[in-house]
């Protein structure tokens, strides 16, 4: 398995556990199209939690990739969108899925508001589509 994948799994890990302590019963819903990885509820509110993994210096982690699933989700819906970032303290020569285990994270949340008011939400990248074998087979050298 990748270290992106490792990464991603133990961070929703950590966040499932952080919102069932507080009282909040939590489900995987990232496969579902909907624009951000977690549903969280307790009897009066729910939370749409988008989950970034990170083990970046903070020398150089500067930036977050957002998509647009996750953009539009926030956009729609900032009373309910946060975003969990979950920032492991690990040396990259040690990243693998038995380190991450024992290794410290930090964990930040951010609501929905302060995202649209105290962070920089820009177009990074464009997607160009589409693409397929035939599509580019013209283009084969």
């Amino acid at each position: 398995m990748d270290w992106k994948k490792i990464i991603s799994e133990k961070s929703m890990e950590i966040v499932m556990s952080y919102e069932e302590a507080t009282g909040r019963i939590s489900e995987k819903v990232h496969q579902k199209g909907v624009g951000y990885d977690i549903l969280s509820k307790d009897s009066v509110s729910e939370r749409h939690i988008e989950v970034k993994a990170t083990s970046e210096s903070w020398l150089t982690y500067t930036w977050l990739p957002l998509y647009h699933s996750e953009v539009e989700a926030l956009k729609n819906n900032p009373d309910k969108f946060y975003l969990y970032i979950v920032r492991f303290e690990i040396n990259p020569k040690d990243r693998n899925e038995l380190t991450l285990n024992t290794t410290k994270h930090e964990l930040f949340i951010i609501n929905g508001h302060d995202l649209l008011s105290k962070f920089n939400i820009k177009p990074e990248t464009f997607s160009l589509s589409p693409i397929s074998k035939s599509k580019l087979k013209e283009y084969l050298k």
